[in-house]
């Protein structure tokens, strides 16, 4: 078989399996994307996502915020920040994990930082309180902008 007959049959089997599975995709019998795990690294390498904000920045700043966090709950609790850490970090912790899945979206926590911002400006608390409230919202704002991608 000469080279141009070799690629020919390749082409018209490579056609084949494509008209197969375009069949099998436009029937919902199966269905054709991509893990979200691989299409956040894909866009990880991009400077800018959807809403313009880097994986990565949105990433580094809700760490920024988280020890933000740690450090004005012991300006607010004290020594009992110790046990506050400890529990906020682990809802952080699931709320991370929580953020990675499929189904992730920015709504519910958008709507708590909304709420958040307008107790903060309506509210009578010290500055201290209120530093601490807004970067335990925050953080959990940027953790998951960097997974909606």
């Amino acid at each position: 078989m000469t080279d141009d007959v070799k690629s020919k049959s390749i082409e018209s089997e490579f056609d084949t399996d494509y008209q197969t599975v375009a069949r099998l995709y436009h029937s919902d019998k199966i269905l054709v994307g991509v893990d979200r795990a691989v299409a956040r690294q894909y866009f990880a390498k991009f400077p800018f996502s959807k809403w313009g904000i880097s994986p990565f920045l949105s990433y580094n700043l809700a760490f920024l915020f988280l020890l933000s966090t740690w450090i004005s709950s012991f300006f607010v609790f004290s020594w009992w920040a110790i046990g506050f850490i400890l529990v906020y970090t682990f809802i952080y912790m699931i709320y991370l994990g929580q953020s990675s899945l499929g189904g992730a979206n920015l709504s519910l926590i958008t709507l708590c930082c909304v709420c958040v911002f307008v107790v903060v400006i309506y509210n009578k608390f010290s500055l201290m309180i209120n530093f601490l409230i807004i970067s335990c919202v925050m953080s959990f704002w940027f953790i998951r902008c960097s997974y909606v991608i």
